[in-house]
């Protein structure tokens, strides 16, 4: 079976810097997707590589930045050289549109619903289609004991009739993931920066 052909998929990883490795998996396959971002150019193209066991890795789908319109990217299939589809950020939510004109976005549910369980953070969010109908459900799991890791399970057992191409869904998961895990690094840095400061000001006004 394909690993598109599956309504399951773990996307992990681990951030250091601005090194993010993310790892694409789908329960029962040993096939993986493998996104690459260049973090030393000014672009935000990736590529999706397949990896099969026994076989070398395989450029499959490539995400490129659209030069003309902010924040829009065109998901191609390599071998066809065909355009599935076009993803697009807008106003802090996902959107995507296949080339059969069919709208999908990743919505957080009630604003980002947040539950607080020992050792873990959990977050939710959701695909819908145009009239708001659920597609597929987003749900990370990060550890508080490593901060580094990440994890995002992906269910798309909603999507029944198959609407929504796979393919586009998981670059879109995976600008998703990429986006959200930067703006985690970045909060992350800010808070450990402020509270060096406010410790050097707390040991200088006690002088």
């Amino acid at each position: 079976m394909d690993i598109f052909d599956k309504n399951k998929f773990i996307l992990k990883g681990f951030r250091i810097g601005i090194v993010n490795s993310l790892k694409i998996v789908s329960g029962g396959l040993r096939d993986a997707l493998y996104p690459t971002y260049d973090y030393f150019r000014w672009s935000s193209n990736i590529k999706i590589f397949s990896k099969v066991p026994g076989k070398k890795k395989k450029a499959i789908i490539y995400i490129e930045e659209n030069r003309d319109l902010l924040n829009v990217y065109d998901v191609v299939d390599i071998e066809s050289q065909e355009r599935i589809g076009v993803i697009r950020y807008h106003f802090g939510s996902w959107e995507i549109l296949d080339d059969d004109d069919n709208y999908f976005k990743i919505a957080p549910t009630e604003n980002i619903i947040k539950e607080m369980f020992f050792l873990k953070h959990i977050l939710y969010d959701i695909i819908v289609d145009k009239t708001n109908k659920p597609m597929g459900a987003i749900k990370k799991i990060s550890p508080f004991f490593a901060p580094v890791f990440y994890k995002y399970q992906v269910d798309f057992s909603l999507d029944e009739e198959n609407i929504l191409d796979k393919r586009l869904a998981l670059a879109t998961l995976t600008l998703f993931v990429y986006a959200h895990e930067r703006f985690v690094s970045t909060e992350r840095t800010k808070y450990f920066l402020r509270s060096k400061v406010l410790k050097l000001v707390d040991k200088h006004s006690l002088r």
